[in-house]
């Protein structure tokens, strides 16, 4: 019966994740998405090991492997392109806003060399006093772009058609090598105020919750029609969303996500009070060869920089 249960919940909790929610059920399948994945496990202890049988461990094994790669999100992905070389490199990190995290940022750029870093609840004044001169920034609001190359401020999205604030989308096109790269930094409102008016409040709270969800969702919304019809090449940032949340299933499935492809672990990018997750990623056209992505070091805040590599097309080829 145990390893019955274990699988009817694993599949439950992998069905409920990646299949997008009925309206009335977001804010409670939210819960789901950001709680904590060795949950999934906890039916392992209904198991009665003392009757085993080869059969029974076998199940097990499978179903514990699945939910490790699918529930878990654990990526291996031994078989990247190493031949290849990368001709276009990115930095994504959410930074804070402090002149501590602005060294941060400044330590990541000039020792990772990236061509983009693109930086989210970030101050500009805070990031000018500590990046060299030969480094360019652009901030619009709290999004920030660090580059070296050439580039140009294709326009941004912000929230005040919807009477809130805050920039949530910023467009820009680089000059690399023999062709334009557009790339977009985004910050989409943060899940935290829909699960704490739940979880304080599970009955009285669920209205709210509700109206919090929505808000949250119509950032995607927007961002993805804003896109729509545009050449873009990589999208990254706090995405305010985890790789198997419906966010990104839902209005992100055109792009591919480089850490699902070549990245390794579970590339958790944001860290609070116990709780662990990947909320930051790179999402990119699948014109391009992602070669590499990796979470950064530590640098004393909830996020880590997440850094991807990339093989530009033939015709951008230096």
């Amino acid at each position: 019966m145990g390893v019955f249960i274990y699988a009817i919940f694993s599949l439950a909790y992998l069905v409920l994740l990646r299949v997008p929610p009925p309206e009335f059920a977001q804010p409670v399948l939210l819960v789901l998405e950001f709680m904590p994945r060795w949950v999934v496990f906890l039916p392992l202890l209904l198991i009665r090991w003392t009757r085993f049988t080869v059969k029974r461990f076998l199940v097990i094994i499978t179903i514990t492997l699945l939910n490790v790669g699918w529930v878990a999100d654990l990526e291996l992905n031994p078989w990247r392109p190493d031949e290849i070389e990368a001709d276009f490199s990115l930095i994504t990190f959410n930074m804070g806003t402090d002149i501590a995290q602005a060294k941060q940022v400044a330590l990541v750029f000039l020792s990772q060399a990236p061509d983009v870093m693109l930086v989210q609840e970030s101050e500009e004044n805070a990031l000018r006093s500590v990046m060299p001169d030969d480094v360019q920034l652009h901030c619009h609001k709290a999004l920030c772009l660090l580059t070296r190359h050439k580039f140009t401020f294709q326009n941004a999205i912000t929230r005040r058609d919807t009477g809130s604030w805050g920039t949530f989308g910023a467009r820009y096109s680089i000059n690399l090598a023999q062709c334009v790269v557009n790339i977009v930094n985004v910050h989409p409102d943060t899940p935290r105020f829909t699960l704490l008016a739940l979880l304080k409040n599970p009955l009285g709270g669920y209205a709210e919750a509700q109206a919090l969800y929505a808000k949250r969702e119509l950032d995607h919304m927007r961002l993805q029609a804003w896109l729509n019809g545009e050449a873009i090449d990589v999208i990254a940032g706090d995405f305010n969303s985890t790789a198997v949340g419906p966010m990104l299933s839902r209005y992100w499935n055109t792009y591919d996500n480089a850490f699902d492809q070549v990245g390794t672990g579970f590339g958790t990018t944001y860290r609070e009070k116990g709780f662990a997750t990947r909320i930051d990623h790179v999402l990119f056209n699948p014109k391009l060869t992602a070669l590499d992505a990796r979470v950064l070091d530590d640098t004393g805040t909830t996020h880590r920089p997440l850094a991807a590599d990339f093989s530009l097309p033939r015709e951008c080829a230096p």
